[in-house]
C-alpha cells in the first residue's frame, strides 16, 4: 500500500466515526457549548464560534476599513454537556485540564512510533480543543507552563510534510496566539508568541509558508495552508515591533511570493471551496500586516516584478477572465488601500490605476454595492486613482457603468438598501462631479 492510500485509510476511518479534524473556522472567535470527539473518547470544550472578528492588532478592521462580520460553517463540531470524560485513558473532569491532562496529550505526539496517526491526530485535536475553550486562559498558562510550546513546534518540524498533522499543529499555533474577543486572552497570547519567537518558531512558520504554496485537490491541504497563514498572522499582531526589523525585504519577498503561489492556485481551481475563499482572505489580511509593519516595506518595482496587484485580482474572476461575487472582496479592498494610503507607493503607478484598481472598485460597486458601499477603503482607493490618474473624465471612462451603478443605489426603494449605503454612494459620485 502506498504511503497517499494509507494517509485516505486513517482519513476515512477517523472522519467517519467522528468529527474531522479541526476544519477552517471563522478566524477563531471564541464560543460555549461545543465539542471535539474521536472514537477514544470525547474532549468537552467550549469551541471557537462562526463569528469571523476580522481585526488588525489595535483591535481595528485594517486599514481602519468597515468589515461585516462573516458566518462560517462548523457543523463538524457536535454539541454536548460537560461532563467526566476521557481522552486514550486519561480522565479529566474539567474545562480546564491540569499540567498533568496536558503532559499525557503532549507525550503522544512525542512518541509518534509508539502511537497510532489516529491516536497523535486525536492528541493534537485535543490540544486544539482546549486552546479554543471559552475560558481558555488556565490551559493557555498551563501549556506554557509545561513547556508545550517547544514541544508543538518540535513535533510540527519533524512532520511538516503530512497536511495532517500540519493542519492540526498550525490550527493548535493559531488558537494559542488569539488575543480572543475584547482582547481577554491578549496576555498570555504575547507571552506564547514570544516564546515562539525564542524557538525560532517565526523561521518554521516562513518556512511553511515558503514550502506549501498550493492549494492541492483536497481541503485538507488548503486547511493546512490556511492554519499556517492564520498563525502568522497571529505571530505578526502579536510582535509588531520585533516584527518590523525581522521582515527584512527577503523575508517579505517570501510571504509575498508564496501567498501570490497560493492566490494563483486558488485561481486555477475549477469550484468554488468555501476554504479556498477563506485562504485567500486570510492571506490578503497578512499582505497588508507585512506592508504596515514592515520597518523597509518592498518598493513599488518589487511589486511590479512579481505582477502582485494583478495576480491579486485573479482570485476574483472565474475561468472565464469574468468578475465574479466572493467573500474576498473586502480582503482584497483594504489590501489595495493600505498599499497605497498616506505616504506609501507601493501601489502609485499610473497603469495599475487604470488597469487593476478602477475597474475593480467598479466591479464591486456593480456585483455587491450594499457590501462596496460600506467599505471607505473604496472611496480611499478612487479618491487616490483620481489624484495618480489626473483627469475625472479618464477614470469615468475606465470605470464604465460606476455612475450609473451608484444611481441606482441612491435612488433604489429597496428596504435593503440603508440611508448609510445611499449617502455613501452619493459622496463617491460627489468625487467626480465636484
Amino acid at each position: 500500500m502506498s504511503d497517499h492510500e494509507a494517509n485516505q485509510k486513517i482519513r476515512s476511518a477517523l472522519y467517519s466515526k467522528s468529527p474531522k479534524p479541526p476544519s477552517i473556522p471563522a478566524d477563531h472567535s471564541r464560543t460555549s457549548n461545543s465539542a471535539i470527539s474521536r472514537k477514544t473518547g470525547t474532549v468537552t470544550a467550549a469551541h471557537k464560534s462562526t463569528t469571523e472578528t476580522e481585526q488588525n492588532p489595535d483591535g481595528e478592521s485594517v486599514a481602519s476599513a468597515s468589515t461585516a462580520a462573516t458566518t462560517i460553517d462548523n457543523s463538524n463540531d457536535h454539541q454536548t454537556t460537560i461532563a467526566d470524560t476521557k481522552v486514550n485513558g486519561m480522565t479529566n473532569t474539567s474545562l480546564s485540564p491540569s499540567g498533568d491532562d496536558i503532559d499525557i496529550v503532549l507525550c503522544k505526539m512525542r512518541c509518534t512510533e509508539k502511537y497510532s496517526k489516529e491516536d497523535v491526530v486525536t492528541a493534537l485535536i485535543t490540544l486544539r480543543g482546549w486552546a479554543s475553550m471559552d475560558n481558555c486562559d488556565a490551559f493557555l498558562n498551563e501549556f506554557l507552563d509545561v513547556g508545550g510550546v517547544p514541544r508543538v513546534l518540535v513535533f510540527l518540524e519533524n512532520n511538516s510534510s503530512d497536511m495532517d498533522y500540519l493542519r492540526c499543529t498550525c490550527s493548535i499555533v493559531a488558537s494559542c496566539t488569539d488575543i480572543g474577543p475584547n482582547r481577554r486572552n491578549q496576555n498570555i497570547a504575547e507571552k506564547i508568541a514570544a516564546k515562539i519567537l525564542e524557538r525560532n518558531g517565526m523561521e518554521l512558520l516562513l518556512r511553511l509558508v515558503a514550502e506549501n504554496h498550493s492549494i492541492g485537490n483536497e481541503d485538507v491541504q488548503s486547511n493546512a495552508n490556511f492554519y499556517t497563514w492564520s498563525a502568522l498572522k497571529n505571530m505578526i499582531m502579536l510582535n509588531k515591533t520585533v516584527i518590523s526589523e525581522m521582515l527584512d525585504n527577503n523575508k517579505q519577498r517570501i510571504i509575498i511570493k508564496a501567498g501570490i503561489s497560493l492566490i494563483s492556485s486558488i485561481s486555477n481551481c475549477t469550484n468554488d471551496r468555501s476554504c479556498c475563499a477563506l485562504l485567500a482572505r486570510r492571506i490578503f489580511e497578512v499582505f497588508g500586516m507585512v506592508i504596515l509593519y514592515a520597518k523597509i516595506p518592498l518598493k513599488s518595482n518589487d511589486f511590479e516584478n512579481m505582477d502582485v496587484f494583478q495576480k491579486c485580482t485573479s482570485v476574483l474572476k472565474d475561468q472565464n477572465g469574468e468578475w465574479k461575487n466572493n467573500r474576498v472582496w473586502n480582503k482584497a479592498a483594504q489590501f489595495f488601500a493600505i498599499c497605497c494610503e498616506g505616504d506609501r507607493h507601493v501601489l502609485s503607478k499610473k497603469k495599475d490605476f487604470k488597469c487593476i484598481i478602477i475597474p475593480f472598485c467598479t466591479a464591486y460597486i456593480k456585483l455587491n454595492p450594499r457590501a462596496a458601499m460600506k467599505e471607505e477603503t473604496l472611496i480611499k482607493l478612487l479618491r487616490k486613482a483620481i489624484r495618480v490618474v489626473g483627469d475625472k473624465k479618464e477614470v469615468l471612462q475606465i470605470s464604465l457603468g460606476l455612475t450609473t451603478g451608484l444611481g441606482s443605489i441612491i435612488e433604489s426603494s429597496s428596504e435593503c438598501i440603508s440611508q448609510k449605503t445611499k449617502d455613501a454612494a452619493y459622496d463617491l459620485l460627489n468625487l467626480f462631479f465636484n
